[in-house]
């Protein structure tokens, strides 16, 4: 399985691809423009793949050509992740997974990539075999956290003195400590980077001050 996206749905595509390898399938995530311009450093011959395919609007133009790559060059079937059940890419799909009342107006993907992590977190939970009834409780959890962390997320963003930001994380996790890297600094224009949390001791932590 490839899972593909770009900017944000490439960082959830990050996600996806780790939980279908916990899940037992073989995966691996490529931005779209990576599959579109360099088809050849990643697909092996006399190979079958299923590309899943992920992108808020459906119209981001590297995803949708490195869709029509995959299909010139393999015959495997294309599952579409998006917000728009309408767009170029639900239509070139074999399967859509649609969640049209998460689309949004704003440039930053918000509520879209909560979304869209949520399907991709159920199709992997889904293929392998686990039970997803315990997914049920998730609106009540996250609100708990909103409840538990708001001040402190609140408190940081106020805090003027904070000119720097790191964002650590591991596993299926580093795909969304990505997405909040990618966050901070399209929103509010600040240094932010993003580690494995144990890399983040080999060089990077040299920039670590009062500032950050």
């Amino acid at each position: 399985v490839i899972v593909t996206g770009c900017g944000s749905t490439h960082y959830l595509s990050m996600i996806g691809a780790r939980l279908l390898r916990m899940s037992g399938i073989n995966a691996q995530a490529y931005p779209g423009s990576e599959l579109w311009l360099y088809p050849e450093s990643i697909y092996l011959p006399d190979t079958k793949y299923l590309l899943i395919a992920v992108s808020r609007s459906g119209t981001t133009s590297e995803t949708l050509r490195a869709v029509n790559v995959f299909k010139q060059a393999n015959d495997g079937k294309v599952i579409t992740v998006t917000c728009d059940s309408t767009s170029p890419l639900a239509e070139s799909a074999d399967v859509v997974f649609a969640i049209d009342a998460a689309q949004e107006e704003s440039v930053a993907q918000t509520r879209s990539f909560s979304s869209m992590a949520v399907v991709l977190q159920q199709m992997a939970g889904a293929l392998g075999g686990h039970d997803l009834s315990a997914s049920d409780a998730l609106p009540q959890i996250c609100q708990s956290l909103f409840d538990a962390h708001a001040d402190l997320a609140q408190s940081l963003g106020e805090n003027e003195a904070i000119k720097k930001f790191f964002f650590l994380g591991s596993g299926a996790l580093y795909g969304l400590a990505s997405e909040a890297m990618l966050k901070m600094k399209e929103m509010s224009l600040s240094y932010s980077e993003v580690f494995h949390v144990l890399e983040f001791r080999h060089g990077p932590m040299s920039m670590v001050a009062q500032d950050s």
